[in-house]
């Protein structure tokens, strides 16, 4: 009796211990070394959980119990289990679902957790880089049946990042996820905060180990980036050749919590508000959508148009020009982002470009197939708006909406008389 820890703890017989109390058809638990007797706390030390297909797997510094095995034989109270410096690793199939780790035995024992600075890496077969890579991970929980028998795993509401500063690394992992335009930038500065809300994963029964939905909420604080270039030559297409600039920087609307959902497809988000300050101070871009986890994109983007293009609060609000300027803005401007994170492809509705969408709120009557002169007074007007000079802008606007106006006209009477 007195040898019996040692025969169990200091021998490989410790891995028949771990397999016991993990209860799994398919993981395997190996630990280096062990501590603890019939008294004594269990302490393992380089702890190593693999499942058998390879696809999941753990290593742990040091993993304590509260009690020694004297206790854990014939104790029913609660186990407290403290995991020190873990690492899971996750790589998922090739068609981008995740791994099964098989089901538990059963088992009435609860236990409660805690996981210090521990790190997480979800990794896919086409990426070289991680999906998600993240570190200094602090979790608690227990382990349990509920009222009715099923054994759940319970997790408590955690923080992932806490005002953390945000790098390059992030526009191709972790919050380029929840924020996908993120994806497309670089030279990204700032620093963003992430939380999830807690969650309950049950461990038995027909949805076994599904997690899912996993809710939270990601807030950023003064982050601003640049464009890639790539990107921007996506965007222009939306555009008649113009020669309109677009902006290379854009930023993030400060304290805005975009709340986000990670489902066995990908991660949903809602409500990520940007800005675009070198085109216009207060245009708006909000984003919802869905970004699958092989990196597909289903993606609504609604801008909405600044106040100052209304003619409130400009030099035009006495003027009878205000009312067309008005009709830009009358709605938010929809695009539908679909393709991949390498390679997004927008659509406005109806197959317009954003010329022929601003024709058609400043000059309904005129058909979509405008001739030359109409498009190009239309991209002219954008030019005068996105002018980086404000004070040309404001110069040139009026000129550019008469412009606008006299093409449209000559349309109108072009076509009446082709139909006479």
């Amino acid at each position: 009796m007195a040898a019996a820890p040692a025969l169990l703890i200091h021998t490989p017989a410790r891995n028949i211990l771990l397999a016991t109390a993990i209860h799994s058809d398919t993981l395997v638990a190996v630990a280096a070394s062990a501590d603890g007797g019939w008294f004594q706390p269990l302490i393992f030390h380089d702890l190593l959980l693999l499942d058998a297909n390879g696809k999941v797997s753990c290593r742990v510094d040091r993993a304590e119990t509260s009690k020694g095995l004297l206790a854990y034989l014939i104790d029913s109270s609660p186990l407290h289990l403290a995991i020190h410096d873990a690492v899971l690793k996750v790589d998922l199939n090739s068609d981008g679902s995740w791994p099964q780790c098989g089901s538990q035995g059963d088992s009435d024992s609860r236990i409660t957790w805690s996981i210090h600075n521990a790190a997480f890496q979800l990794n896919a077969p086409w990426r070289t880089l991680p999906i998600v890579d993240l570190q200094g991970l602090h979790l608690a929980g227990q382990v349990g049946p509920d009222t009715s028998g099923h054994r759940h795993l319970v997790i408590e509401p955690f923080t992932v990042l806490d005002r953390a500063p945000v790098s390059d690394n992030h526009a191709s992992q972790n919050l380029a996820l929840i924020a996908p335009i993120l994806s497309r930038t670089t030279r990204i500065d700032g620093s963003a905060t992430v939380h999830f809300e807690g969650l309950t994963v049950p461990l038995d029964g027909p949805s076994a180990n599904a997690p899912f939905p996993i809710r939270g909420r990601a807030a950023f604080h003064s982050l601003e980036a640049s464009l890639r270039q790539d990107f921007l030559g996506e965007l222009t297409h939306l555009i008649p050749a113009s020669g309109l600039q677009l902006p290379g920087r854009i930023a993030v609307l400060d304290q805005t919590d975009v709340r986000f959902e990670v489902t066995a497809e990908g991660i949903h988000h809602d409500g990520m508000i940007v800005l675009l300050p070198e085109l216009a101070r207060n245009l708006k871009i909000t984003t919802s959508g869905t970004i699958r986890l092989d990196e597909q994109l289903d993606i609504d983007l609604m801008i909405n148009l600044p106040k100052p293009l209304t003619g409130t609060n400009s030099d035009f609000t006495d003027r009878p020009l205000a009312g067309l300027l008005a009709g830009l803005a009358t709605e938010p401007l929809r695009l539908h982002v679909t393709g991949t994170v390498s390679s997004p492809s927008f659509a406005l509705p109806e197959g317009l470009d954003l010329a022929g969408e601003l024709l058609r709120r400043v000059a309904p009557d005129v058909s979509d197939t405008a001739p030359p002169s109409v498009t190009a007074a239309v991209t002219g007007l954008i030019r005068s708006i996105s002018n980086e000079d404000k004070s040309e802008g404001k110069r040139k606007l009026p000129g550019s909406i008469i412009n606008l106006i006299r093409a449209v006209d000559k349309s109108t009477k072009d076509r009446k008389k082709q139909r006479k």
